[in-house]
C-alpha cells in the first residue's frame, strides 16, 4: 500500500494553477502501465521522479519523491503532448 503526503498550501496553488488536484493526482500511481523516470532535469537536493499515466480519465504528469515509505507531491499537471506519445510508446500502443 502506497502513502502519500504534501503541503497543504502547494497543493491549493498547484490546483489553481494546473487545475489538478493532488487527491487526483494519486490515482495515477494505480495505473499498471505508468511511465515513471527519475528527473534529472536539475540537482534538488533529493531524487525526484516523473510519472506519466492516466489518472481520473485523463493523462497526468506527476513529479514526486520518496521519503521512507511515503510517497510525498510536488506537482501534477496534464500532460503535455509528447508525454503522451512518450507513455504511448512505453505502452506499445
Amino acid at each position: 500500500m502506497l502513502y502519500f503526503a504534501w503541503n497543504e498550501d502547494k497543493a491549493a496553488a498547484n490546483l489553481a494553477k494546473h487545475r489538478v488536484s493532488f487527491a487526483d493526482a494519486c490515482s495515477v500511481f494505480d495505473d499498471p502501465f505508468a511511465l515513471d523516470i527519475e528527473d534529472l532535469s536539475m540537482e534538488y537536493g533529493e531524487i525526484r521522479r516523473r510519472i506519466i499515466g492516466l489518472g481520473q480519465g485523463r493523462f497526468l504528469t506527476v513529479i514526486y519523491t520518496e521519503r521512507d515509505d511515503t510517497v510525498r507531491l510536488i506537482s501534477a499537471r496534464k500532460s503535455t503532448k509528447p508525454e503522451m506519445r512518450e507513455y504511448e510508446n512505453n505502452v506499445g500502443w
